[in-house]
């Protein structure tokens, strides 16, 4: 959870607890109801964004979490077929400098940084939290940059690419 505070900015609602899911707590029951008799042992945490968007984040213990996306060749590709969220989506002004820090704390930088719509300054980029999970950025607001526009207009331009 650190890093999403360092990193992206994500405010700390409640660190990670230590659950045993068996019927002590009332959370041990829920969690024992939704995920059967096999989980035994899970770490919950909460954050949210400055608009309000809550992250809960789980790390189970017993069975321990897989991370299909971390990987050791830079060739590799992202599992975009995995199961769980496909990504989360931030706003930054300065998509360069948050990719910077992204790539400097175990990250990867998975897509040159592109323009969303031709001939205007809004863009977006990928890249993975070293945890394997898929984060955009985008330099302005979803509202800013898509209200009001033919769905034409909002694709990728090949010719505005740009790297860090």
């Amino acid at each position: 959870m650190s890093w999403y505070h360092d990193v992206l900015g994500f405010t700390v609602i409640s660190t990670a607890t230590d659950i045993i899911v068996n019927n002590s707590t009332s959370m041990g029951i829920l969690l024992g109801q939704m995920y059967g008799r096999e989980m035994k042992h899970v770490k919950m945490g909460h954050m949210t964004g400055g608009n309000g968007i809550g992250l809960e984040f789980f790390q189970f213990i017993d069975p321990p979490t897989q991370r299909p996306n971390i990987t050791t060749n830079t060739n590799e590709q992202f599992e975009y077929t995995r199961a769980g969220f496909f990504h989360i989506c931030v706003t930054d002004p300065n998509p360069e400098s948050l990719v910077q820090q992204i790539v400097e704390t175990g990250g990867k930088q998975l897509s040159p940084i592109l323009s969303i719509i031709p001939n205007e300054i809004y863009q977006a980029v990928y890249c993975l939290d070293p945890f394997g999970n898929l984060v955009e950025i985008m330099s302005a607001s979803y509202e800013q940059t898509l209200s009001n526009r033919d769905s034409k207009t909002t694709s990728i331009s090949s010719s505005a690419r740009r790297t860090i």
